[in-house]
């Protein structure tokens, strides 16, 4: 794996729930817009909590980014189902490395876990960034939060 120098990926520690969260909320309401409107992104950070990630990260695998110290990004796998769950980098550092270490970092570990083929729901902002990384658009969605209809797309990758 090609590492970006000044990104460190680690394996998320079970007390940065309030990192996640603050990472996941600050990416949708930084970086979706014009694609998703705000009623949108509020839809789909609905009750997103610290509390929530710390949950989630007891239950599938996941790994941060750090520049610097600072927490930039995560990324998790779901093993079992063979997704890449989350891939969220803060506004503060996007385009400067850390969503690609990440990916790249995911997809190493997904094939050394002897899976074959990922998919993931990209966000339509995301769909230039998954392409880039070899992800291929299998079908339009639209997932449902609340009375809130939420577009992404299918996406596969086949490791």
């Amino acid at each position: 794996m090609e590492e970006i120098p000044g990104i460190t990926i680690r394996p998320v520690r079970p007390n940065e729930g309030l990192a996640l969260d603050e990472i996941f909320c600050s990416s949708i309401r930084g970086l979706t817009a014009p694609l998703y409107t705000e009623e949108m992104q509020e839809a789909w950070i609905g009750n997103s909590s610290p509390d929530r990630w710390t949950q989630r990260i007891s239950e599938i695998d996941f790994w941060v980014a750090e520049v610097d110290g600072q927490v930039a990004g995560f990324v998790s796998v779901d093993q079992p189902n063979r997704v890449l769950d989350h891939l969220f980098v803060h506004p503060a550092f996007s385009g400067q490395g850390a969503g690609a270490s990440l990916m790249l970092f995911a997809l190493e570990f997904a094939r050394s876990a002897g899976i074959t083929q990922l998919e993931l729901n990209g966000s339509l902002n995301a769909i230039p960034f998954y392409k880039a990384f070899g992800w291929i658009e299998v079908a339009e969605l639209s997932k449902c939060r609340g009375i809130v209809s939420l577009p992404c797309t299918l996406m596969t990758r086949v490791l």
